[in-house]
């Protein structure tokens, strides 16, 4: 009886390949798990902070901003990743579980 020899993908393309691909599919989860442009306008006014604050930390412009919230464009790589964890961190701080205890 012959025996059938497995691929393994993995064990022939290189770490740093592997690694990019990773980021790419880390990147592509953080655009798809973006709120709809309407709730990321809603959770930053929630949060009591401006497009300026959100755009400086971010490293764009306020019409980035205004825009990636108005629906006209949309964040990619990491800049949605990025937005993503800020707003996810806006989102906790609109709840009231971002307060510190000092």
């Amino acid at each position: 009886m012959q025996r059938l020899r497995t691929f393994n993908a993995t064990k022939h393309v290189p770490f740093e390949t592997r690694r990019a691909t990773m980021n790419l599919l880390a990147r592509v989860r953080a655009e798809r798990a973006l709120p709809q442009a309407t709730v990321r306008r809603s959770i930053r006014e929630a949060a009591g902070v401006s497009q300026r604050a959100v755009a400086q930390e971010l490293g764009v412009s306020a019409m980035t901003i205004s825009r990636w919230e108005d629906g006209s464009r949309t964040p990619r790589g990491e800049l949605a990743e990025r937005y993503g964890q800020l707003l996810t961190g806006l989102r906790e701080v609109a709840l009231g579980g971002g307060q510190s205890n000092d």
